[in-house]
């Protein structure tokens, strides 16, 4: 019986995610290019063996630099010192790092 609730799960979770990995991926989605850059900048970052892939070393590697990258983030706007950003210091993380990751049409 669990087996069987775990294969109706699971098909569960795969039908609501797949239309947003195929929506992620369509051409006409005006996040598809922005993902696909990132993606882009990551391998190209973090890919030390330039197979195309992330293995586990490379993986690890590039979260540690997001985990760091977060925490300046937190050290710089989080005002109130709650390990949290709040609206305000989001507003204002927003506003300060810039908007170089939107792309020029």
């Amino acid at each position: 019986m669990n087996h069987i609730f775990a294969s109706l799960f699971a098909t569960a979770a795969i039908s609501l995610a797949l239309p947003n990995v195929l929506h992620a991926a369509d051409p006409a989605n005006p996040n598809a290019k922005c993902l696909g850059l990132r993606k882009e900048r990551i391998l190209k970052r973090f890919d030390a063996n330039n197979n195309g892939v992330l293995d586990p070393e490379e993986k690890a590697a590039a979260q540690k630099a997001r985990a760091e990258r977060r925490q300046k983030l937190l050290d710089r706007f989080d005002g109130n010192g709650d390990g949290v950003l709040d609206d305000t210091e989001r507003q204002a993380a927003k506003a300060g790092r810039g908007r170089k990751h939107n792309l020029q049409k």
